[in-house]
């Protein structure tokens, strides 16, 4: 047998061998597959979504912290310019919501003598569920010290 026949050969055998395929109705995934991947899918989402929305309440907590300390710092930057901090107002130094009026989880107060700035922040119950007040953060200009009210309701 040479070798050009003994090809011919094994390429008719190779095509006339019907393949391990499926046919069209085969194709796909058993309930079984499907089941378990729903399971696992449930149970992840148990697992994780308590914790995600957990996070996000912390977050909506900690976010008016960020915007008393900036503006507690550009009072301070003020004070030094002008050896005084009354007329500062909350809009002056950019405290405010970062969100629009209709959105907005946080109002902010400001107070302000010559020398000290105080800033307090309540967050409304649309956002967080219920009304949440940071106590009033503190800037005494003359020593540049930021102190810390008394909170109540913010753990």
């Amino acid at each position: 047998m040479t070798s050009t026949t003994f090809q011919n050969q094994l390429l008719r055998q190779l095509t006339s061998k019907k393949t391990n395929s499926k046919n069209i109705i085969q194709k796909g995934f058993t309930l079984v597959e499907l089941m378990v991947v729903i399971v696992i899918v449930g149970v992840l989402s148990a697992v994780a979504l308590p914790q995600f929305l957990n996070q996000s309440q912390k977050a909506k907590l900690t976010e008016p912290q960020g915007i008393i300390s900036a503006g507690l710092k550009k009072a301070n930057i003020e004070y030094h310019e002008n050896n005084k901090l009354t007329g500062q107002t909350c809009s002056t130094l950019g405290v405010a919501d970062p969100r629009g009026s209709d959105d907005q989880l946080w109002t902010y107060a400001c107070t302000a003598t010559p020398t000290t700035m105080s800033i307090t922040a309540t967050g409304t119950a649309k956002g967080l569920g219920t009304t949440v007040n940071t106590g009033a953060w503190v800037l005494d200009a003359t020593s540049g010290q930021i102190t810390k009210g008394d909170p109540a309701g913010l753990s």
